[in-house]
This record gives C-alpha cells, structure tokens and sequence, in this order.
C-alpha cells in the first residue's frame, strides 16, 4: 500500500495547525459510518470477510483516512471544491469554509475509503457495491432508476468533466449516509443532486 513517507508523515502530524487537527478528530469521529468499507468484522461485508482461521491475520485490516492520506485544509475556492482527494499523492483537502461541514469530510471520506478498498480488494469492493445495494432498494424504491440515471453514459461523461470521479459505488454510499444522517437524499453526494427529479 502506498503511504505517505514515514517522516514526512511524522512531520506533518506533529506540526498539523489547529483546523487540520479539527478535521482529523471529525474523520476519526466519522468512521463509525464506515464499518463497511473499512472491513469491520461486523459490519456489512462480515461474511466475506469471515476467516475459518482461528486467529485470522490482519491482511484485511485497512486504515482509515486520517492515517493513510495526509489531511490538508485550504483554500479551495479557486478549484470550486470543497473538498478534495487526491489518490497519488494521499491528499485529503477540505476547504476551509468547509472544514465544519459533515457532509463534505463524509464526502471526501467516502472517496478514501474507495481508493483504500480498490487497493485491498476488486472483489470486496464489488461485493460492497451488491451488499448497499441490497440494503438501499427497500428505502429508496426508484434506485434502479437513479443508478441508471446516474450512470448514463453521457451524463456522467460531463459529470466526471465537471465534479471529478463519483461512481455506483459512492453513489450507493453517499446514499446510505443520507439515510442514517436523515438528511436530504443527495446531501452527502452534493452537486445539487436531486433525486426527487428522477
């Protein structure tokens, strides 16, 4: 897995300002959302993951963001994000207007764990795809028809010109958070996502 170097990575954790170490505590806080994708034994890919091994070895432990991708608060507003997440070099940004907004660190966090998860397992992440698919069609009864909306082709073509990468799986994921934040459906995925509309 590629991390950050050790020292800069001991660098950076001893000198983070204030507002960084603010969004560190918040993603630290917002892990209990991620059970799933951070291969908690009990959460949603429990039986994928069960080992027949006494003692199974931690191959499937995986970090969450704050620990693998160096957090950064910035000025974002020239880039028209609020957030970013920048796979090559393990960079999760927040705007600093953004740095108290949930929605937007559970965003960026859904964006970490993918790239974390990808790297683990092609399978996992498929079977996660499945797993909150499963569970979101008895709550959102046109999901099938707001997948296809979303990944239509041409659409997520301008989509992914405009917003960056947000594929089934975070879709699926954004609006899992909705519904346990009991927030508007496509608060978390943002965009303006309305799936009223749909």
């Amino acid at each position: 897995m590629n991390t950050i170097e050790l020292d800069e990575c001991y660098e950076w954790w001893n000198f983070r300002p204030d507002n960084v170490l603010q969004v560190c505590e918040k993603i630290k806080e917002y892990e209990a959302y991620f059970t799933d994708m951070s291969l908690n034994k009990n959460g949603l890919l429990k039986n994928y993951i069960a080992s027949p091994l006494e003692h199974p070895l931690d191959e499937l432990l995986l970090y969450n963001p704050s620990s693998c991708f160096k957090v950064c608060v910035n000025d974002l507003t020239d880039y028209g994000y609020a957030g970013c997440v920048n796979k090559q070099n393990r960079i999760l940004a927040i705007d600093n207007l953004s740095a108290n907004k949930k929605e937007v660190i559970l965003h960026e966090m859904i964006h970490a764990h993918e790239i974390l998860l990808e790297e683990k397992s092609i399978l996992l992440r498929d079977a996660l795809l499945l797993e909150l698919y499963n569970k979101l069609k008895p709550i959102y009864p046109t999901l099938d028809q707001i997948i296809k909306h979303h990944a239509n082709f041409y659409r997520y073509k301008q989509t992914v010109a405009d917003n960056g990468e947000h594929d089934i799986l975070f879709l699926l994921k954004s609006l899992e958070l909705d519904d346990v934040l009991k927030v508007k459906p496509g608060t978390v995925f943002g965009y303006d996502m309305d799936i009223s509309t749909i």
